[in-house]
């Protein structure tokens, strides 16, 4: 029990893209009393301007909270989806109150690709965890993380067409490598493990975010569909496994075997060379047509008033 002038604890899962966090997501997101936003983070958000709305508003903690899970109504979404002067921990304590209302509690999956291997439009990557930095004064943070082998998530990765041209294979190494190094410091799981042994790996996940362990979430994660991510991949999604890895050139493979940052982040994560299968991948959501006025900062700070006295 939080005392009265306890901060509250906030849950975040940390992941690159196209290293099974969907699949994750859709574990945790389908257990009783969870409520998932999936790959919402500050970086994109800061983002959002009435230009770049279209390509960024999937990214919006209170457009998820609304579609998904009807926290707030559509008024309410309307007005907090474009309004931009908001802090980003502002719209979270706004969400995280909603789900404490209904004894919920939130869970925030990261984009964390925005913070290691970012591409145009988004900043360069920092190498930090920006959704913690964003939070930490508002809230007590549990969070933890998961990874897949190198080798396997870039093949995924380059297949994008955000990525070609835009993001190195040294690149992403860095970033990679910078990530691994922050996964040690708050523990991880590793995706390659999960899909050998999804009940153990997930325990572990809940232990760590001290979410309540529901094991329903073996036939349930099926149909869990409240989460961005490739919905669509070329095969039935009827349950976890390891699949073949990809076919790659030797070039590749040569280069990994030059570079620094990837044996480092082998190390650190404790992975082989090379090792390790799974295929996932982040795409994104539609945004509904209820963005249909600019409401005012003055209607924005009333509500949050309101949610802080109830």
């Amino acid at each position: 029990m939080e005392s009265a002038n306890a901060k509250p604890t906030i849950r975040i899962l940390h992941h690159m893209a196209r290293s099974g966090g969907t699949i994750i997501s859709r574990c945790l997101g389908s257990m009783q009393g969870v409520t998932l936003l999936s790959e919402v983070s500050p970086v994109p958000y800061r983002e959002i301007t009435p230009a770049t709305i279209g390509s960024c508003i999937q990214f919006h903690p209170i457009l998820q909270a609304y579609k998904w899970h009807e926290l707030f109504t559509v008024e309410e979404a309307e007005m907090l989806t474009v309004q931009t002067s908001l802090d980003y921990a502002t719209l979270i304590e706004l969400v995280h109150r909603r789900c404490a209302a209904r004894g919920q509690t939130l869970l925030l999956r990261d984009w964390s690709h925005a913070d290691f291997t970012a591409h145009p439009p988004f900043p360069a990557p920092t190498y930090k965890l920006s959704i913690v930095e964003a939070l930490q004064d508002r809230f007590d943070i549990r969070h933890t993380a998961s990874v897949r082998h190198p080798i396997d998530q870039w093949l995924s990765l380059r297949r994008l067409a955000v990525i070609d041209g835009h993001v190195s294979l040294a690149q992403y190494l860095t970033g990679y490598r910078h990530f691994a190094e922050k996964c040690v410091e708050m523990e991880f799981v590793r995706y390659d493990d999960l899909v050998d042994s999804p009940t153990t790996e997930i325990q572990k996940l809940c232990q760590r975010l001290d979410l309540q362990y529901d094991p329903s979430f073996e036939t349930e994660w099926v149909k869990y569909s409240k989460v961005t991510g490739d919905m669509n991949q070329n095969r039935a999604e009827t349950a976890i496994k390891k699949l073949p890895r990809r076919d790659f050139e030797s070039e590749l493979l040569q280069q990994c075997e030059a570079n620094a940052d990837y044996w480092k982040s082998l190390e650190l994560l404790g992975f082989a060379h090379p090792e390790g299968v799974a295929e996932s991948a982040p795409a994104s959501i539609a945004a509904p047509n209820f963005l249909s006025h600019v409401s005012t900062t003055e209607q924005t700070s009333s509500m949050f008033q309101q949610e802080t006295q109830s």
